[in-house]
């Protein structure tokens, strides 16, 4: 049995390709399978969630920002008593937990939670994150 190609010619301008049936067909199908599996949002949040939840802290937070190089990414930077700097990346949260904090404040944190106690000037409030992940 003998296959035969066939060339498929596709012109743009002054230019030629020459371009085989199956490359096209691959094309298409690496193109719906990116379409399906490939970027969901839902499972980032869930992901950015189940990092934070599984954090323990207690320190300051030592840095706060917006990375404009980073998708415009809403970043925390805290630091334990063991000087360790933890870094929380808080895009999909929202509980306006970014937008009270600020530098210097204390945090408190517990492992398995998803609530924040911040302590500023012997005032303390607490805060549910909210990664509407339902």
């Amino acid at each position: 049995m003998v296959f035969e190609y066939r060339w498929i010619w596709i012109t743009f301008t002054d230019m030629n390709f020459k371009i085989k049936p199956y490359i096209i067909l691959c094309s298409i199908i690496l193109f719906a399978l990116y379409i399906l599996f490939g970027s969901n949002p839902k499972k980032k949040r869930l992901s950015y969630l189940e990092s934070i939840r599984s954090t323990h802290l207690k320190g300051i937070i030592v840095d706060k920002y917006i990375d404009h190089n980073n998708h415009n990414y809403k970043i925390i930077k805290c630091r334990n008593f063991n000087n360790e700097e933890i870094v929380w990346f808080l895009n999909y949260d929202k509980s306006l937990f970014f937008e009270q904090v600020m530098i210097g404040d204390s945090i408190i944190k517990k492992q398995n939670s998803i609530k924040i106690l911040i302590i500023r000037d012997d005032i303390s409030k607490e805060y549910t994150l909210d990664f509407q992940t339902d």
